[in-house]
């Protein structure tokens, strides 16, 4: 299990880099199924992993998730850290990928 946020940020971004140099993504349908299929990989599971997390960075448990339709139902603690997990991990791949598309494709301009 990845300790910290960023351990988690800095390992979806590096799978982000490999799939990349795998096969390129050609659509945007494209980019938003990947990044979501990398998320959901580095997501802890584990109640005790979740609150570990947590508790090295409260704003996970404390943060309404910014995905539309996550506060329609009632979410457990455990549940709203992780999808404030995800929340993040999603953003900065996105910014990947955004940045990518501006600069054609170049890391080291991301």
């Amino acid at each position: 299990m990845l300790e910290t946020l960023e351990s988690i940020v800095s390992e979806a971004e590096s799978t982000w880099w490999r799939a990349e140099a795998a096969r390129s993504v050609t659509s945007k349908a494209q980019a938003g199924a990947r990044i979501q299929d990398i998320a959901d990989r580095y997501v802890p599971v584990y109640t005790v992993d979740l609150l570990k997390l947590a508790q090295r960075d409260v704003d996970l448990a404390t943060t309404e998730p910014t995905l539309e339709g996550v506060l329609q139902r009632q979410m457990t603690a455990t549940a709203l850290i992780a999808r404030n997990v995800f929340d993040v991990v999603t953003d900065h791949l996105w910014r990947l990928y955004y940045a990518g598309v501006s600069t054609g494709g170049r890391r080291d301009a991301a």
